[in-house]
């Protein structure tokens, strides 16, 4: 009994070889689609997966890793599943045909094994860069399921027979690399690795503007990942539906100044207090008149806020807002927003007052703040965000127009003048739009 059990692990019957088939040709097929889509993306179509609604799959194609293998072996990730598919299809074939099937069993459980590394090399890949891609996680599960068959039925191998089954997986999938290495070469390059070259060598003439050679020289900072990142934010920032600008109540900065930067902050949000930073650092560094800055409020606190809900937990938002909108014509506006920023922490009314007096007559500051002139301005900035579409503070505007609030992105077209078709920001890889 054990001998015919043995013989039954070691030659499957008809069934196991059409499964085996079945998932090698729905993997080939599948791989074939998702090496066009690659294609497709790299030519600036849609990237979106066809499963799981709305995942850039790209972003996991064109990764530092996925561009690596492509560099290194002159085929993309996708051709690979193409390759590993194709042998997966040779091989069941040929032990079907073949006199000496347990041979090139074997060998095809060699392979197998290898397709099973080869995903888990692949997720990890995936997973460190904080990236899902759904439809390469169905090649992933027909790769499981084909190597589970397969495994299933293996046999101890000696080292008589494994080197021999060794040498047959890889012949088979030296051949089919060869077969791929047409439509390999026709597959374009990584529109990432592309503008990573461009940039590197990009050069401003001596006598050009000093925010071009700011830009230069920040653009030559940044990696593959974050290129195409700042192309995406663009593309968004673009896309983004144009809501009337209201005239500026008070401007930090000249108001001939080249770009404005508009800001809904509450006093203890810890990313208004980190955005705040970076502006304040990059009116330093930037030539004047390259950006002034329109402070407006959106508070945190139902208090004052009509859009929110619930009771009014820290009163010291509505109040702080106030404050500033008294204090926003002031030459320390400025500076008042940042202490209060740096504040956040143990920030109180007795706190805020305080910081107040440090600037100006606390009597003022407290009678504007309490007007009604005051809470209608607030009112204002709150409606106003609300047509933005505002889920969360800060909200920016850039000219007018919702813009992402990520250093990479503010700093490049603070220093572009808010222009997308700046000369320097051409080799930028294709943008996309992100849906909120």
């Amino acid at each position: 009994m054990a001998v015919a059990s043995n013989e039954r692990q070691s030659s499957p019957g008809r069934y196991t070889h059409s499964v085996l088939i079945a998932l090698g040709s729905a993997l080939l097929l599948w791989s074939a689609w998702l090496w066009i889509k690659l294609i497709g993306a790299r030519g600036g179509d849609a990237a979106e997966c066809a499963i799981g609604g709305g995942q850039i799959c790209s972003s996991v194609w064109d990764s530092a890793f996925a561009n690596a293998v492509q560099d290194a072996t002159l085929v993309p990730v996708a051709g690979w599943g193409v390759i590993w598919a194709l042998v997966a299809l040779i091989l069941p074939v040929s032990a079907r045909m073949s006199a000496a099937a347990e041979r090139w069993w074997d060998a095809l459980v060699i392979h197998s094994a290898v397709g099973l590394a080869g995903v888990l090399i692949l997720a990890a890949a995936m997973f460190t860069q904080g990236a899902f891609c759904s439809d390469c996680a169905v090649a992933y599960g027909l790769t499981i399921g084909y190597a589970w068959q397969a495994l299933r039925h293996a046999r101890p191998l000696g080292a008589g027979s494994l080197l021999p089954a060794a040498g047959r997986a890889l012949a088979a999938t030296a051949i089919a690399w060869v077969l791929v290495l047409y439509p390999s070469s026709h597959t374009p390059s990584s529109p990432r690795a592309e503008a990573l070259e461009a940039l590197r060598g990009l050069q401003v003439p001596a006598d050009g503007p000093e925010t071009d050679r700011q830009l230069a020289s920040f653009l030559k900072q940044l990696d593959a990942d974050q290129l195409q990142d700042l192309a995406d934010m663009i593309a968004t920032w673009e896309a983004a539906p144009e809501v009337p600008v209201r005239p500026a109540r008070a401007l930090i900065g000249p108001r001939g100044a080249r770009v404005r930067v508009t800001e809904f902050a509450d006093a203890l949000c810890g990313h208004c207090a980190q955005l705040h930073e970076l502006l304040a650092s990059l009116r330093e560094k930037l030539p004047p008149g390259s950006f002034a800055v329109e402070p407006r409020h959106f508070p945190l606190d139902p208090a004052c806020n009509p859009e929110l809900g619930g009771r009014s937990q820290h009163p010291v938002r509505c109040t702080a807002a106030r404050v500033l909108i008294c204090s926003e014509r002031q030459p320390w506006a400025f500076e008042l927003a940042g202490e209060i920023f740096a504040q956040q922490r143990d920030l109180d009314e007795e706190r805020l007052w305080r910081l107040v007096e440090r600037h100006g007559p606390r009597a003022a500051i407290e009678s504007c703040a309490s007007s009604e002139v005051t809470r209608a301005r607030l009112r204002d900035d709150v409606a106003w965000a609300v047509e933005h579409g505002i889920q969360g503070t800060p909200l920016v505007l850039l000219d007018g127009r919702r813009a992402p609030a990520q250093p990479n992105f503010l700093i490049a077209m603070l220093l572009a003048g808010s222009d997308p078709d700046h000369p320097m920001l051409r080799d930028l890889p294709p943008g996309r739009v992100r849906q909120d």
